[in-house]
């Protein structure tokens, strides 16, 4: 079982009260794969590196949502920090509504999904499937938040395809240096 241990850490205070939680999930759940996730800001390098070194945490996360060359930055440096500690990086992509705003078209959500690949992440997580339902976000994988039991919508397929392909060529772009 994987745990994402918080959000997105705005400080050290906040990145400090996650770090302390992965070890007391690590004290019950010894098996635990544990998740730590940021956000582009102007202080990520610097808790990059802090959780880097954490022993209890598994996995560097991130998450930019842009189909632009903004984001290539936020990649790399979670790239070096999790190379640099020998642990897996993983990245959210954009699989959401907030406010209204329009649905990432599929070309979108299949660059989204290769870049990460370019960049050698291993893992990724199509975002939004959450149990505590925010007003603000709306899933475009289900129907309804809040519910393992929602109906998939016919986006879910699109996610499901980007996922063959990214599983496929993975595979490949692991042999490459």
């Amino acid at each position: 079982i994987g745990f994402q241990i918080g959000d997105e850490p705005e400080d050290e205070a906040a990145l400090d009260v996650m770090l302390q939680s992965t070890t007391t999930i690590r004290g019950v759940d010894p098996d635990a794969l544990l998740i730590v996730n940021f956000a582009d800001r102007d202080n990520t390098d610097s808790l990059l590196t802090k959780a880097a070194a954490h022993a209890d945490v598994d996995v560097l996360s991130v998450d930019r949502y842009a189909y632009k060359d903004e984001q290539y930055a936020i990649l790399e440096s979670v790239r070096s920090h999790a190379l640099a500690a020998g642990k897996p990086y993983w990245r959210y992509t954009d699989t959401y509504t907030q406010n209204g705003d329009p649905s990432p078209s599929e070309e979108d959500m299949r660059w989204d999904a290769m870049v990460g690949l370019v960049y050698g992440f291993t893992g990724l997580t199509w975002f939004i499937y959450q149990i505590d339902p925010s007003p603000d976000l709306a899933p475009e994988l289900f129907t309804e938040n809040g519910s393992f039991g929602a109906t998939k919508t016919s986006r879910y397929p699109i996610a499901a395809a980007i996922n063959q392909e990214v599983r496929n060529l993975g595979r490949t772009l692991t042999q490459l240096t």
